[in-house]
């Protein structure tokens, strides 16, 4: 693959950035959380643990797609990605991509009644359309999961007969 070399280390370049990044804010996240919501609002109090526990079990999902990502493009480099040892990477990145909509979708309920509380309702309309936006990314890796099995197959396939 001609085109692999000067992809492949801007991608993992951009992927160690995003890792840390995310390490980051899930720093800031477990530092700034007092700050988030002043005291003395029951309602709100739970709102801001609902939200840092959804945001850092949310972040930890990302990390795990970042890390299979990673472990892909290394399957890439060495020319391996139509193997069977690529499927388990796949379904790492579904997994948690289907994890962290269950989180988003989890936290919907709060996310409304805070809306509610602090009259904010283009907040829970916002909350809706993440996640409809992050249903994207889950069906699209269903598909290239599908894809990547297929081409292991043929790929196989195609070693038996030479």
């Amino acid at each position: 693959m001609a085109v692999t070399p000067w992809v492949i280390r801007p991608l993992q370049l951009l992927l160690v950035t995003l890792f840390v990044a995310f390490v980051g804010a899930q720093v800031l996240l477990i530092l700034g959380s007092t700050m988030l919501v002043p005291a003395g609002s029951p309602e709100l109090e739970r709102f801001r643990w609902a939200v840092l526990l959804a945001a850092g079990l949310g972040l930890v999902c990302l990390q795990v797609v970042l890390v299979a990502t990673w472990r892909l493009l290394g399957l890439v480099r060495s020319d391996r990605i139509f193997r069977p040892g690529a499927l388990p990477w796949v379904d790492a990145i579904v997994v948690a991509l289907v994890m962290a909509w269950v989180i988003l979708l989890a936290a919907a309920m709060p996310v409304l009644q805070f809306a509610q509380a602090d009259d904010a309702p283009g907040l829970g309309g916002l909350h809706l359309m993440l996640l409809l936006v992050a249903a994207v990314p889950v069906l699209m890796m269903l598909v290239m999961r599908t894809l990547l099995r297929r081409a292991t197959a043929l790929t196989t396939d195609l070693e038996g007969v030479v």
